[in-house]
């Protein structure tokens, strides 16, 4: 497998993790025990600004990828590769789709 290859694998990759934490995390905020109902699982307030900066990491992290992705699909697609440049293109506005709904989502999720 040449290196364009997996490199490509390895953003998808990443893009795909890094775009399913937040919410994961707000899920896992927002949901009640069914053992005991008033247990909602909270963040300790020590934790708060490291999970924030943690999940606003990510989301930087996944636009860099996005970017990326859209530039090498861009780059392939110049150099006459218009299929596989179509694919990663294709690829990268989808993920800027996602990313760009994904404050909306997990403000709705937490029901603001």
């Amino acid at each position: 497998m040449g290196l364009k290859k997996r490199f490509v694998k390895v953003l998808v990759a990443v893009g795909g993790v890094f775009s399913t934490l937040p919410v994961a995390t707000v899920y896992a905020q927002t949901t009640t025990s069914p053992y005991i109902p008033e247990l909602r699982p909270e963040v300790p307030d020590f934790l708060k600004p490291i999970v924030e900066r943690g999940l606003g990491l990510l989301y930087a992290i996944g636009w860099v990828v996005v970017i990326g992705a859209g530039i090498y699909g861009a780059i392939e697609w110049a150099r006459g590769d218009s299929e596989k440049g179509r694919k990663v293109l294709g690829g990268a506005i989808i993920g800027a789709v996602i990313l760009a709904i994904l404050p909306m989502f997990i403000k709705w999720l937490l029901g603001g």
